[in-house]
């Protein structure tokens, strides 16, 4: 187990780094009409979504693992090198970019319309959906989990402890919201602030990080 551990769990970690999911939340979270449940449903659609990208990295893109062949590993590789050059591509992208954030950053901090329950999920499953930096880490995590020699029962394991933390931007606020509804209003409303202020600068660290670590992972099997 460690030593898979030691290759997910990196990416897993990459994937749970998403200001926009954290600032959504924060902001259903903040909303005048059932707060709690929206936020739940909110948090909801962002794990059926991943849900969804669990089962396409162990099945669609795990399958060009199996036994490690030669020839398996150089089309893993191949799948690894190809995501580390669309991060790096997108950070290039994100940094040439004029985001309207970057002129005025309370243009983001605005409210999601709706206030229904049914809202919220929509909202939660459209910015997991979109969550490129995520979807781009996640997928080879799972394709790992699956090529591993490792047990059945190991690799159940690996994949809840990496679903969690992936589901951590979610998951966060709202238990906070539940467990402390005072206390943490006030340290969500900054944690959200920050991510929405510096959510180039943090998207662009990601993506540059892991793009180099799947792109030196991936020549490497080639």
């Amino acid at each position: 187990m460690p030593q898979l551990l030691g290759r997910v769990l990196p990416l897993a970690l990459g994937a749970a780094i998403s200001p926009t999911i954290v600032a959504a939340a924060v902001l259903v979270l903040a909303s005048r009409t059932r707060p709690v449940a929206r936020g739940a449903m909110f948090t909801l659609g962002t794990i059926v979504v991943l849900a969804g990208y669990t089962l396409l990295g162990l099945t669609a893109l795990g399958d060009v693992g199996g036994h490690p062949t030669a020839t398996t590993r150089a089309v893993s590789g191949g799948v690894d090198t190809a995501l580390g050059i669309a991060l790096l591509a997108y950070a290039l992208r994100e940094l040439l970019l004029v985001h309207p954030a970057a002129v005025d950053p309370r243009a983001e901090t605005r409210a999601p319309k709706g206030e229904g329950v049914l809202t919220a999920f929509v909202l939660g499953a459209v910015m997991m959906l979109t969550n490129f930096t995520s979807l781009v880490l996640y997928i080879p995590a799972m394709k790992d989990v699956h090529r591993s020699p490792a047990s059945d029962g190991t690799k159940a394991v690996v994949i809840l402890v990496a679903f969690l933390i992936t589901s951590l931007p979610a998951l966060v606020p709202l238990g906070a919201r539940i467990v402390a509804p005072g206390p943490s209003a006030h340290a969500l409303a900054r944690v959200g602030t920050f991510m929405t202020v510096h959510k180039r600068g943090v998207t662009v660290a990601v993506a540059v990080i892991f793009g180099t670590y799947l792109l030196v992972k991936g020549v490497g099997q080639l």
